[in-house]
């Protein structure tokens, strides 16, 4: 796992996570920080347990991983932050 990976680079793939799983129903040009999950991008139940495992192949962590999964899902910029710490606090635990 490349804990060095940034911020942006957290929501990059959780973006394509994001496209992967709603199989272009979404432009990847419409998603920004700001995009709610449910609300904005329309996404269901199951896209949304999809995108959980998607996330736990691509980044390693899943958002089922945060302690507050509702606030965790907000927001597509709340999701890359959780993941990001996720990513960084895994990589300090010794295996």
């Amino acid at each position: 796992m490349d804990a060095e990976w940034s911020l942006a680079t957290t929501e990059q793939k959780l973006v394509d996570a994001i496209v992967s799983v709603v199989g272009g129903r979404i432009a990847r040009e419409t998603i920004t920080s700001q995009s709610r999950l449910i609300d904005d991008l329309s996404m269901s139940s199951i896209e949304l347990l999809k995108l959980m495992l998607a996330c736990e192949q691509e980044l390693g962590v899943s958002p089922a991983d945060d302690d507050d999964l509702a606030e965790t899902l907000s927001t597509v910029g709340r999701a890359a932050k959780a993941l990001h710490a996720l990513r960084r606090s895994a990589a300090r635990v010794p295996t």
